[in-house]
């Protein structure tokens, strides 16, 4: 006799735990592999069939999107723990670091695929609104200049992503974070130095000298 088909709270259990283990899978073989990897090799991974996994994501770019979210979702949650103090900007930015590093592929997808189409401006606008609250803290212990907004944020944290791998070493992630503490922390402590004035050419002095 057949076993009859999972309906109601069992069923979606069952589909909850299929998706679970998808979004696994994929983020383990996007960050030891490539975010452009088969959808047969997720679904192989996360022990399903290939319409179970199309039924969830129905294409990479939705799948790719929602482990995208789960990160921004962790740094969420990493925003929400800081403990007290105007001191935890360094702890937040190094944990950030690290949770980015750890999944360079698909952090460097999106972050290439700024797109409406693409699907990853809300994503961007959550990662925002997980750092203003942390920024503002600082900001009004003094610790950073008033001008710094999550924007600025964002673009160091990603460009730190990619300086990670293009300069790694046992201590490298420490090292980029404190690059982006001080980036943060400088940026806007003192205005730039004005340009020297321009010398007058050589040859307009040596004519002066010679009609002299």
């Amino acid at each position: 006799m057949r076993p009859e088909p999972l309906r109601g709270p069992a069923q979606r259990a069952d589909a909850r735990a299929n998706r679970e283990a998808i979004l696994a899978a994929a983020a383990r073989l996007y960050a030891d592999r490539d975010p452009a990897i088969p959808s047969i090799d997720i679904a192989k991974a996360a022990g399903v069939g290939r319409a179970t996994l199309a039924r969830h994501f129905p294409t990479p770019q939705s799948l790719r999107l929602a482990v995208f979210e789960q990160l921004i979702e962790q740094i969420e949650r990493i925003a929400s723990s800081l403990p007290d103090g105007p001191g935890v900007l360094p702890l937040f930015i190094g944990r950030v670091i690290d949770l980015f590093d750890d999944n360079a592929p698909l952090v460097d997808l999106i972050r290439s695929a700024r797109d409406p189409r693409a699907g990853t401006d809300d994503l961007v606008e959550r990662l925002r609104a997980a750092v203003t609250p942390v920024l503002w803290r600082a900001r009004e212990a003094g610790v950073i200049d008033t001008e710094v907004d999550a924007e600025d944020f964002r673009l160091l944290i990603f460009m730190a992503s990619s300086a990670t791998r293009t300069h790694p070493g046992p201590d490298a992630r420490a090292r980029i974070a404190r690059l982006v503490w001080n980036a943060l922390r400088r940026s806007f402590e003192q205005p730039p130095p004005a340009p020297p004035a321009e010398a007058p050419p050589a040859e307009a002095a040596s004519t002066e000298q010679g009609s002299g």
